[in-house]
């Protein structure tokens, strides 16, 4: 477990508008571990930073391209009906 209690944890996200690089800072445990195995995986995500205290990981700063950020709205559900519906006009459509 990291240094912070669970209520103390927190992610800032940070995009210049002009800047190509989105900067990130976060002291929670669980957003540390998917943002070291997106390090792990692509060379485009880099860790800038490791805060210490007294022997103990306390934070970690990261780099992406600022292209890699999305805020996503609501996941829209479908009744079956309107399923039905778009399968047929999927079907519908030409294929280029």
């Amino acid at each position: 477990m990291g240094y912070f209690k669970l209520d103390e944890m927190e992610t800032v996200i940070q995009i210049g508008r002009t800047d190509d690089k989105a900067h990130i800072w976060t002291s929670d445990t669980m957003v540390m571990t998917k943002l070291d195995h997106n390090v792990e995986d692509s060379s485009e995500w880099e860790c800038t930073k490791v805060g210490v205290i007294e022997g103990v990981i306390s934070d970690k700063e990261y780099t992406c391209p600022k292209s890699f950020i999305s805020f996503r709205k609501k996941k829209r559900t479908m009744s079956e009906e309107q399923k039905k519906a778009a399968a047929e006009r999927m079907k519908r459509k030409p294929e280029h």
